[in-house]
């Protein structure tokens, strides 16, 4: 037994290792600093969840326990950013999954920083859920302006931003596949020019540092019948949210954000899977430029730094081939189209934002499906790497 359990300790970090190793190799040889981050909380929650997936690479299940590892990656978003991450985890009772708190601290580009922390908790069979993820960053973010033709241009200012934001959310189990809730965001920021802009001086330099504050409240759905949280191979994931901000709760401006997502994955053999991703996102109000739909961010379309093309309204529609290759090694090919206006009725085909790319993958966690990519990507007038732990949806 003792023997045994030597073996998965060593098994488990050799595996660890293996990944930020492959990680610290591929920044080296491939990635160069792209542009940072562009502060919205959605990002930040989606760069804690790599911590989640990772520590699923431990072949612990149950009671509790403490897990340390170095991290990590880089996409035109971030652009490159290296830390840690640590995580307790935990069960509230025999019939849940297991609870976690994670805290990470990244070093991203030149000169600035990320730090995080995330909470998920089970309880009560999983009828309960009790989330949360907050974060405090100083990063340098490109602002191009707002509307497809700012987007065109390509002239950018460069504002530092300083500031945090703080997002919890309980969800309550309905039915077998369906969860809803309420969410609760809060974010500050205070933003100033560092001075550098591109050629053209297009975008409007600000004089003095500006401040901002949103507090909203909202609700979650989350209607999922996949058959794995990580790489589903069948099902279907439907996620809607919305938060609406007001003067009530502490927000400068009022103003609302609704965000859709319909994922749908289908096997056609043994080691080959299709997946599909259709979204859309409305900002209604005086909404602030760091609360606009944000093309390219997230899961929604690879080849685009989040925020060159921004407006109120975006749908976006996406599908992806996978296969596995040979052993761990398999491959992704992806396509996809999208676009940006004010208002869903002033959407022109002129304006489509195209995406088309590839990918290779190493699968680091049979159990759970884990995999460690790489991706190229290429947009109009534009394209990316990426490097990503877990699938882009």
């Amino acid at each position: 037994m003792l023997f045994s359990r030597m073996f998965d300790w060593c098994q488990s970090t050799f595996q660890i290792a293996t990944v930020s190793l492959i990680t610290l190799l591929f920044l080296l040889l491939f990635v160069s600093p792209a542009h940072a981050v562009d502060d919205d909380m959605e990002d930040l929650g989606d760069q804690i969840e790599i911590l989640t997936q990772l520590d699923t690479i431990l072949t612990r299940q149950r009671g509790k326990g403490f897990i340390f590892m170095p991290l990590a990656f880089s996409n035109p978003t971030l652009g490159w950013a290296v830390g840690g991450g640590a995580r307790f985890y935990y069960d509230t009772d025999e019939e849940s999954q297991t609870s976690h708190t994670t805290l990470g601290a990244f070093w991203a580009g030149s000169d600035g920083y990320i730090f995080a922390a995330q909470q998920r908790t089970f309880f009560s069979g999983d009828r309960f859920r009790l989330d949360g993820v907050f974060g405090y960053y100083n990063v340098n973010v490109p602002l191009y302006g707002i509307g497809f033709e700012a987007g065109q241009r390509g002239e950018y200012i460069t504002l530092d931003e300083i500031g945090f934001g703080l997002r919890p959310e309980f969800l309550i189990r309905v039915s077998e596949n369906l969860y809803l809730g309420v969410r609760y965001r809060m974010m500050k920021m205070k933003v100033e020019s560092t001075g550098e802009t591109s050629s053209g001086g297009l975008v409007p330099v600000p004089e003095q540092p500006l401040d901002f504050r949103s507090s909203g409240l909202g609700f979650v759905l989350d209607l999922d019948s996949t058959d794995n949280e990580f790489n589903p191979y069948e099902g279907d994931d439907l996620e809607i949210s919305s938060i609406v901000d007001t003067r009530a709760l502490g927000s400068d401006v009022n103003y609302q954000t609704l965000d859709v997502a319909f994922n749908h994955f289908e096997q056609v053999a043994s080691s080959q899977v299709l997946a599909f991703r259709a979204s859309g996102c409305y900002a209604h109000g005086d909404v602030p430029f760091y609360d606009l739909c944000l093309y390219g961010f997230g899961n929604n379309l690879r080849g685009y730094v989040a925020g060159q093309y921004r407006d109120k309204a975006m749908l976006t529609a996406q599908m992806e081939y996978r296969a596995r290759l040979w052993k761990r090694w398999g491959m992704v090919a992806f396509g996809g189209v999208g676009t940006i206006a004010p208002e869903f009725d002033q959407f022109s085909w002129d304006e489509l934002l195209p995406s088309v790319g590839g990918g290779l993958r190493y699968m680091v966690s049979g159990k759970k499906r884990i995999n460690l990519g790489m991706d190229f990507a290429v947009g109009r007038n534009s394209n990316a790497f990426y490097f990503r732990i877990g699938e882009a949806f």
